[in-house]
């Protein structure tokens, strides 16, 4: 991982090239190289999960930006949007996303979970998941209790991938809940 010295701004960062790998975290430009096989196959499946329940046009995978403010700009696993997305949008313009997927690995289990987790809830997103491969659990944080300890946490993960569970939305759309059956 590298990370650039200096105070960057957004006005900097979206002059970076189409594709370039790196996050801006709290005005440092975070270079990082691409995750391990298994971050990226859970990363996938829990967005296959999501796309099954929300549609394509509501969800995306990294790298996609999340501007959350002038010094931080993220690229999250997986992220859901309330309503669905032209192809042609502009990320900047966007509303916080209804939820964000951090999968935790050892180079940015801190940043995730105590700058970018914070940043994200703050800036509106409705829950953060971090999924823990290291701890097998999910932990789940919202709006209203972020501060302390998460909502709930899964246990037997990934096993959840694997057997029956299932993610399940409401009639209203609301944000898909983790159940084991």
């Amino acid at each position: 991982m590298a990370i650039m010295t200096g105070l960057y701004t957004r006005k900097e960062f979206a002059l970076l090239p189409e594709g370039f790998p790196a996050q801006l975290v709290e005005g440092a430009l975070v270079c990082e190289p691409s995750p391990a096989f298994g971050h990226q196959r859970i990363a996938l499946e829990l967005a296959e999960r999501l796309k099954s329940i929300v549609g394509a046009r509501r969800m995306g995978m990294a790298p996609l930006d999340i501007h959350v403010d002038e010094f931080n700009v993220y690229q999250p696993d997986v992220v859901v949007w309330r309503e669905p997305l032209d192809d042609d949008v502009d990320f900047e313009a966007l509303p916080p996303p209804l939820l964000v997927v951090e999968v935790l690995s050892p180079p940015t289990r801190g940043r995730d979970r105590n700058v970018k987790r914070i940043r994200l809830l703050d800036k509106g997103v409705e829950e953060v998941w971090l999924v823990d491969r290291e701890n097998r659990t999910i932990e789940v944080f919202d709006r209203g209790r972020y501060a302390d300890v998460p909502r709930r946490a899964t246990g037997d993960f990934p096993h959840w991938l694997k057997r029956t569970a299932r993610l399940r939305a409401d009639a209203r759309g609301a944000l898909p809940r983790l159940t084991a059956a």
